[in-house]
């Protein structure tokens, strides 16, 4: 227990003034010695819980002062999964508010004046600013990789239905999914397997690729970099198909905001 305070206490010292504004609260130190803390592969790392998820002791405030401020009684399994692998839970992040689409005071680490995206905001930014291992997001449109695009990290969308969202306070329940941000793609991995996943175990057969060349004017290194990603793919084995429909692919997007909206 004293390893964990101690590790606490070193995230906090990284935090110090929370220039980026990525923090909603920090776990207060009473809160230790109730986490289920194991002696797992996840040892010693901290992370940081976007706010629409449960930690006990602590309020979920989901961005929005429309929310209780009381703690919620009951920890989400997805975190107390990470808690039981051994790894912190330094505090709460900032989201976008019910992490749609008003933004929170965060700002991008990387990037000064820019935004960090959303709704994954302060996740990501606690990760770039160096101030906790990972960080817990969740994805319904790009929630997700938007942050970890903006903010410089690696970003992991989970397969939904793969780990329970209980203790998530959801958008739109179809397209709602569970996520994790850390430094470097390796980071992730570990982290999924101890969760008792193994990614590269994944049923996945066929891969899409758009460049949106047809729609908008992606830059030369866009443009790149998805033809090195496509290449990355044949080489393990995928079968790649380039999406040539524009008119498709919109309306795939029109459709994704409606059910998002309606839910």
């Amino acid at each position: 227990m004293r390893a964990a305070r101690v590790a606490l206490g070193t995230a906090r010292g990284r935090i110090g003034d929370d220039a980026p504004s990525a923090w909603v609260a920090l776990a207060p130190d009473e809160l230790v010695g109730h986490w289920p803390l194991g002696a797992g592969e996840l040892s010693g790392l901290t992370f940081g819980v976007k706010d629409i998820v449960d930690l006990a002791g602590m309020p979920t405030r989901c961005g929005s002062p429309l929310t209780s401020s009381a703690p919620v009684p009951a920890t989400a399994p997805f975190v107390d999964g990470l808690i039981r692998a051994g790894a912190l839970p330094v505090g709460k992040t900032v989201t976008t508010e019910f992490a749609y689409f008003r933004p929170g005071p965060t700002r991008n680490p990387r990037a000064a004046g820019h935004t960090p995206g959303g709704s994954s905001s302060g996740s990501a930014a606690a990760v770039a600013a160096g101030h906790v291992d990972f960080a817990i997001g969740s994805q319904t449109a790009g929630s997700l990789v938007r942050p970890a695009s903006y903010c410089g990290v690696a970003g992991m969308v989970l397969t939904q239905g793969a780990f329970s969202t209980a203790g998530f306070s959801g958008l739109a329940a179809s397209l709602d999914a569970p996520g994790l941000l850390a430094p470097r793609i390796a980071d992730l991995f570990r982290i999924h397997a101890a969760l008792g996943s193994d990614a590269s175990a994944l049923p996945v057969a066929t891969v899409h690729v758009w460049t949106g060349a047809d729609v908008d004017a992606p830059s030369v290194e866009m443009t790149a970099a998805v033809a090195r990603a496509a290449d990355v793919f044949r080489g393990a084995g995928l079968d790649v198909r380039v999406l040539d429909d524009a008119g498709r692919v919109a309306q795939a997007a029109r459709d994704h905001l409606t059910i998002m909206a309606f839910e």
